[in-house]
């Protein structure tokens, strides 16, 4: 029969830490629940790291009963825990402790009642219990446990079936808790309590624990993208009409998140109920926008409504000298109608108390006559919120990969930012930037490896040298509009190496064919047109398509030759010398000759090019 000793289980808590600290960004990411402040990755980390490094002074630890080590395991997790999960977890580890007191060894039974001890002791720590928790994947963990200890032939094939139970309940979680359904995902300390048994069975089966730290947050830019897209839409919507914009790039944005963010967890057979949100997206055109409308909105509300506690209080409440135990139930009675969520984690002495509260100072002055108080923290859990939420500098720089963008016109400049550019090069009017331009461009952006988007072909050279006097590692993507660096920059995905990236973003570079209508410089004859100086051309690549004295008339036209049987998109950037009700005019005039083709407006602000026009 196997046995887990005292240094396995230090072994097993230390994979499954390592492991949680790994996916710890994903965990943060889901973080909706109670409060959406991004944190319970970190703060379970806390309590494990906690437990880890009180076992690592212990020296020679396997001479030890493993109910000797479970008193220190116990101790160490409430000293290390915080927030929410943090607190549930070390109470489930209090309890788990206390399932080994007199042990030597643990057998699959023995572990079997301690997981079922442990989430027994959990429950009993929160004050008001919520299903679709962790303490449900807890609750459904522990009883799988108990229902195969007599069958499981080895530890491995235990953690296996009771791991499986874990993410099945997991994935189950939105069902049950209707918030985070709206939000778009699973509980995110039950997600961080699957990653911490799945470090463990990783241990067992002799896998390695190493694996790049996530370092990008997604809900942060998924949520603002949302936002801006429901902005557009409304805007695009209203009888007013003041700003045509149907925000297909912020959609197609928008749905390349969301699977970024499904990809991620689907690793670990974590499943994010986005399929119905992703569908919406789908489905959605501005005639009908209502549906896209109320599943946004119910999204972005559950991840940016404010907590009515603003504060999170965390405290020790010790016994008085020589007195009694302090009673969990006296305490709950002292603290209720003062705040919600409250976990008290029990241990020999002390009670360790987590709570949402507004009036944080009443709490502790009223707890203050049980015993004596101490490591009080106070969260401001609003900010908190804010700066979860909040879109850096570094947010955009996609993690490992930066993006260097080549771009005239105001309007343009904000496009590819909105859209992550780590650093844009002033193209100026003639879309020429020197070598050394480009060069400072590389240098400036902190990561190591970067993708260069110079988005006309006479950048491309002065590109390539630049990157030729560079120690970093700059991939070039050969795109020789602006339109066609656009579309590169919404096939990068973040969890793609710079190998995989670019060869994605040059992919996309076929699917777009860009016009452009400019302004004629002299007198010339190219093929059948007699192009006299002054005459609008319509261009697609470096051939002339179409010519006229009015750029409205030859925009429309270069449109019609540029449309083919697959077109699905048109999109319109108007320029620096073109006033915004032409481009809305010329707008409604390409949407009534296509109708089946969906049309986009954007004020790109480029020089010389009264329009430039995209069609994919």
């Amino acid at each position: 029969m196997e046995y887990i000793d005292s240094e396995k289980l230090k072994e097993l808590i230390s994979a499954g830490y390592t492991w949680l600290k790994n996916k710890s960004k994903i965990v943060d990411d889901l973080n909706v629940f109670p409060v959406p402040d991004g944190d319970t990755g970190k703060n379970m980390c806390s309590c494990l790291k906690s437990i880890i490094d009180e076992l690592s002074k212990i020296k020679n630890i396997n001479e030890m009963p493993v109910g000797e080590v479970s008193k220190i395991i116990a101790i160490s997790s409430l000293m290390g825990a915080r927030g929410n999960s943090g607190v549930i977890l070390s109470q489930f580890f209090y309890g788990f402790s206390e399932g080994l007191d007199s042990k030597d060894k643990i057998t699959l039974k023995d572990l079997a009642e301690a997981l079922n001890k442990g989430s027994i002791y959990a429950y009993k720590g929160v004050s008001s219990p919520v299903e679709g928790t962790i303490l449900t994947v807890m609750r459904e963990t522990a009883q799988a446990a108990l229902e195969i200890q007599d069958n499981a032939v080895s530890i491995s094939l235990f953690f296996e079936k009771i791991l499986k139970k874990a993410k099945e309940t997991l994935n189950q979680t939105p069902q049950m808790l209707p918030i985070l359904k709206e939000a778009g995902v699973v509980d995110s300390g039950g997600c961080g309590f699957v990653f911490i048994l799945e470090g463990m069975l990783r241990y067992l089966k002799g896998k390695s624990l190493k694996q790049k730290v996530l370092v990008e947050k997604n809900t942060p830019i998924l949520i603002n993208t949302w936002v801006k897209l429901l902005n557009y839409t409304r805007r695009a919507t209203t009888q007013e009409n003041n700003v045509i914009l149907q925000p297909k790039n912020l959609q197609q944005g928008l749905r390349r998140r969301l699977a970024t963010i499904a990809k991620r967890s689907s690793i670990s057979s974590i499943y994010l109920p986005l399929n119905g949100i992703t569908r919406v997206l789908s489905k959605f055109n501005l005639s009908n926008a209502k549906n896209l409308l109320s599943t946004g909105d119910k999204m972005v509300k559950a991840w940016k409504e404010k907590p009515s506690e603003r504060y999170c209080l965390e405290f020790v409440l010790h016994n008085h000298a020589g007195g009694q135990d302090i009673s969990k139930e006296i305490l709950l009675t002292k603290i209720e109608g003062a705040g919600n969520s409250a976990v008290i984690a029990s241990a020999r002495n002390f009670l360790k108390v987590h709570i949402h509260t507004n009036d944080p100072e009443k709490i502790i002055n009223t707890v203050s006559v049980l015993g004596k108080v101490s490591d009080i923290k106070i969260d401001d859990m609003h900010a908190q919120q804010e700066e979860f939420l909040s879109l850096t500098e570094e947010d955009n720089n996609h993690g490992e990969i930066g993006i260097i963008v080549v771009a005239s016109g105001k309007g343009w400049k904000k496009i590819f930012q909105s859209f992550g550019a780590s650093y844009i090069i002033d193209g100026r009017a003639t879309m020429n930037p020197s070598v050394a331009e480009i060069l400072k461009g590389i240098e400036k952006v902190r990561q190591h490896n970067i993708i260069l988007l110079p988005n006309d072909e006479n950048v491309l050279l002065s590109a390539e040298q630049a990157v030729s006097l560079t120690t970093k590692n700059v991939k070039v993507i050969p795109s020789k509009t602006m339109p066609e660096g656009l579309s590169s920059l919404l096939a990068f995905n973040p969890e793609y190496s710079l190998k995989e990236n670019k060869k994605e973003m040059e992919r996309s570079l076929a699917r777009v064919t860009t016009g452009k209508v400019t302004k004629a410089t002299r007198q010339v004859q190219y093929k059948d047109l007699e192009i006299e100086k002054g005459d609008f051309i319509g261009l697609c690549g470096k051939d002339i398509i179409t010519k006229g004295k009015d750029y409205q008339i030859v925009a429309l036209d270069l449109t019609s030759k540029l449309i083919t049987e697959d077109s699905k998109l048109i999109t319109v950037y108007w320029g620096k010398d073109v006033h915004e009700i032409k481009a809305k005019s010329l707008y409604s005039e390409i949407q009534e000759r296509f109708p089946n083709v969906e049309v986009q407006l954007y004020q790109g602000g480029q020089h010389y090019y009264y329009y430039l026009i995209s069609v994919e």
